[in-house]
């Protein structure tokens, strides 16, 4: 008996999970397809699929009609994902394919949502720079935690001074 209770309480959690998630779905879409008309509304074109992706995906589902901002499309320079969807909106092709789908779109914005170099974001800034769009670096928020230390590098390079039984620093 507790066997089945236990599986059914499983079952339950799952199933409130996956509602959950389709239902902020459809509700995305019905935002999406409310604001797609409006004038006002800027058409974003998302580089990257990855977790920042779903991050900046979850803060405009969130606030969808405040942000007045619709995803149309997805680019990503793995091919493996070619094709596939993510969060409902297929991966479109690769950052060198993004001019066109600027166009073809009618894009207005191109958010980078993946961890990128300098180096390669300034040939994404190449790359995007004919079309005239604006273009965004989106990035997980970070809070310090240590004001002490004054960089990566000293906690990396820091010299750890090795104890001796009975010793104290």
């Amino acid at each position: 008996m507790t066997l089945l209770y236990g599986t059914l309480t499983a079952v339950a959690l799952a199933a409130v999970r996956l509602l959950r998630g389709v239902v902020r779905d459809l509700f995305y879409a019905l935002g999406v397809l409310r604001l797609q008309d409006d004038a006002g509304v800027s058409r974003v074109l998302v580089y990257g699929a990855g977790l920042r992706y779903r991050a900046f995906r979850r803060e405009l589902v969130r606030r969808t009609s405040a942000g007045r901002r619709i995803i149309v499309g997805i680019v990503d320079d793995d091919v493996c994902l070619r094709g596939r969807y993510v969060g409902g909106l297929r991966i479109l092709g690769t950052i060198n394919q993004a001019p066109e789908f600027v166009r073809s779109l009618h894009v207005d914005e191109v958010v980078v949502a993946c961890e990128v170099a300098p180096e390669w974001l300034s040939v994404v800034m190449d790359i995007l720079a004919p079309t005239g769009v604006k273009v965004s670096l989106f990035s997980f928020s970070e809070t310090v935690v240590a004001p002490s230390v004054a960089s990566a590098g000293d906690v990396v390079n820091r010299k750890v001074k090795p104890q001796t039984k009975g010793t104290q620093q």
